[in-house]
């Protein structure tokens, strides 16, 4: 799993979900997740042209937990 943070650099990114895994006791090993800094707001999501391309070769399934919500808000009305 990658996890986009918006932070200044992936260690901060990675440093959040770290302390997010911790406070919410979350069973998680690390080799399963890798963080990586980023901007949903950004074009490209704030990545460099080579993370970008790097990004796209090897995901396979995007889960955005903002899209659930405003999807479900936008059918309610």
């Amino acid at each position: 799993m990658i996890c986009l943070v918006r932070a200044d650099n992936n260690d901060i990114a990675k440093g959040r979900v770290e302390a997010t895994i911790k406070q919410y006791s979350i069973q998680c090993h690390p080799v399963r997740w890798s963080a990586i800094a980023g901007d949903l707001a950004q074009e490209n999501l704030g990545l460099s042209q080579s993370g970008w391309s790097s990004l796209v070769n090897c995901i396979s399934v995007v889960f955005h937990a903002g899209s659930v919500n405003a999807l479900t808000i936008h059918n309610f009305f």
